[in-house]
Parts: structure tokens; sequence; C-alpha cells
């Protein structure tokens, strides 16, 4: 019962912070993810995130072709096509979430169109594994520190956004 629970936790913490980061990434111009800074960004999200559980990144343009692939080996040969399409093509927020064909891991996908004057300018997709809980106990203190790291992304990902700005 309380794995359960736990396991129940961890699933909606997940869930919120890939659509808090999902959101956040959306929030930048689709040419910014072609300069310079989309290396600062895929630094940032690979340091604070791989705790979290990231598993790809993939920044499309307005025509569906990507601008950043960030999945390492073959992970992106393991996304349904279905689910890739439904998020391309999403107007809105998505969430998706699958098994892995090779592994049987469980993917939660979040995807959200970028928008720049009213337009459709590119979407944005990321993966993230669910872990589910082997000792419960652990769980609640490692949940804790996963917290941490996702909130200091965050913050690295917003002052880029706010030197963008200025």
């Amino acid at each position: 019962m309380l794995t359960r629970q736990e396991e129940e936790s961890k699933i909606q913490n997940l869930r919120s912070n890939g659509i808090h980061l999902v959101n956040l990434i959306a929030l930048f111009p689709i040419k910014d993810f072609e300069t310079a800074k989309r290396d600062f960004l895929l630094r940032t999200l690979s340091e604070y995130t791989s705790q979290e559980g990231l598993i790809y990144l993939f920044i499309h343009d307005n025509t569906g072709k990507p601008i950043i692939s960030f999945a390492p080996g073959n992970t992106s040969s393991q996304i349904p096509e279905h689910v890739k399409m439904q998020s391309l093509f999403t107007m809105g927020l998505a969430e998706q979430s699958f098994k892995t064909a090779v592994s049987g891991e469980i993917v939660y996908e979040f995807a959200k169109p970028i928008f720049e004057r009213g337009e459709k300018a590119g979407t944005v997709r990321l993966g993230l594994r669910f872990r589910p809980c082997r000792y419960p106990v652990l769980a609640a203190h490692q949940h804790f520190g996963h917290d941490n790291l996702f909130i200091i992304c965050c913050a690295d990902i917003r002052l880029l956004w706010n030197r963008h700005v200025s």
C-alpha cells in the first residue's frame, strides 16, 4: 500500500516537473535554439535533469524538422510514431506515456508548441523516464534531492531567459 502511494506521488512529481520544464523551454524564441544559447540550454538540462530521468529533448521547427536533438543512442527510434505525431501537431500542452520496446521502461513525453507573433514557430518535446520505487524508505529522501535539482535547473533556464529579454 505504501509503495503504491509513493509511486503515485513520484509519477505526479514527474508529471509536474515535465510540464513545468516544457512550459519554460517553450517561452524561448525559436531562433535562440539555433544560436550559441543552445549549448547553454543543453548543458544546463543535462547537468540538472539527468537525475530526474531526462532521456530526450527535441526542438522542432514549424515544419517538424528537428533543430535540437538531444537523444543518446537509439532513443529516438524507441519513440512510437503516433506519440511523435501527436506531439508535433498539438496546439497546446500535450502529455503522453509509452513503454519502450527494448527495455520496457515507462517514458512520459511532454510537448508544447512555441508561438511567435501568434503563429506556431516550433515544438518542444521532452521525455522523462519513470523509475518505480524499489526501496520505499529511501524513495522519500531521493524525492527531496530531485526536487532541489529541478528547482536549480528551472532557475538557470529562467536566468537565461531574463538575459535574453534584457
